[in-house]
């Protein structure tokens, strides 16, 4: 939780980037403050921060902050956004593409006396030049960003990250829930299986490539804590084996066939008998 007037800072601190109106954020920042970007390994002041921001800006004319989850730990304030724009201006080198970039970002304040004082932002710049940059996707980039769903928004619970990974389009095959489309079927889910195995984890043993198509290997613990298919909570630890599929296209998953052991999975909670002889 964080208190109202926090929330109210932070909110207007996006608030105003998102409006252009950057010289007023001197209004809630504290004459010390600094902005940590990324692996930029120099601090930036105030005017160093609005410089940064005034070009992204200008590189993204449309750009906007979703945001998705405030909360307070440790003495500070954690942010989770959804970045949006459109590549309008040049931008690290690449001329406008008019491509959309859409990709998770991490924030950290600190405050003293109602104001910010520091300012951390986590965010993926290569993922942001693969999205405008025309040149095609490797095998090796397609890996690193199928391997994200199991460690940034499964282990890391991360969701930001399913909109960054995923094509708004992507076609969903599931062998328990049929076959769908939209980004929103595997928000849907993955939050079946969070609310029935909460804060269940996923070691992943291998990650194939072949051309547009990745496969990865992996196993998920989890304990049965929540209803599932009808099941009442068991509180049964639980580990079951999956060989999945990803089909990519401009960096994205635009096709996921999910093959999880689910037989198994439902055996291991009692719903189906075990082989006889096991």
């Amino acid at each position: 939780m964080t208190s109202p007037d926090v929330e109210f800072t932070v909110r207007s601190y996006f608030s105003l980037m998102d409006r252009g109106h950057l010289s007023f954020l001197g209004h809630l920042t504290a004459p010390d403050y600094q902005l940590h970007f990324a692996d930029v390994p120099e601090p930036f002041d105030l005017d160093g921060a609005i410089d940064l921001i005034a070009g992204f800006q200008t590189a993204f004319p449309d750009l906007s902050h979703d945001i998705r989850k405030v909360s307070e730990t440790g003495g500070a304030v954690e942010v989770l956004i959804t970045a949006r724009g459109t590549q309008r201006g040049p931008f690290q080198g690449v001329p406008p593409s008019g491509r959309a970039v859409e990709t998770p970002t991490r924030h950290r304040f600190r405050f003293a006396n109602g104001k910010i004082t520091e300012h951390w932002i986590a965010v993926d710049m290569a993922d942001m030049m693969r999205q405008i940059d025309a040149g095609p996707a490797t095998p090796e980039a397609n890996k690193g960003l199928a391997v994200r769903l199991y460690e940034e928004v499964i282990n890391q619970e991360d969701k930001a990250v399913i909109d960054a990974i995923f094509a708004p389009d992507v076609i969903l095959h599931d062998p328990l829930t049929g076959t769908h489309q939209g980004v929103d079927a595997c928000k849907g889910l993955l939050a079946m299986f969070d609310a029935a195995f909460p804060h269940h984890r996923v070691a992943v043993e291998a990650v194939l490539a072949d051309g547009d198509y990745v496969t990865v290997l992996h196993t998920h613990y989890a304990t049965h804590n929540g209803p599932f298919m009808g099941l009442a909570p068991t509180g049964k630890a639980l580990a079951v084996g999956g060989l999945e599929l990803f089909r990519f296209a401009n960096g994205r998953i635009i096709e996921f066939w999910r093959k999880d052991d689910d037989v198994s999975l439902l055996m291991q909670l009692g719903a189906l008998p075990a082989p006889q002889g096991a």
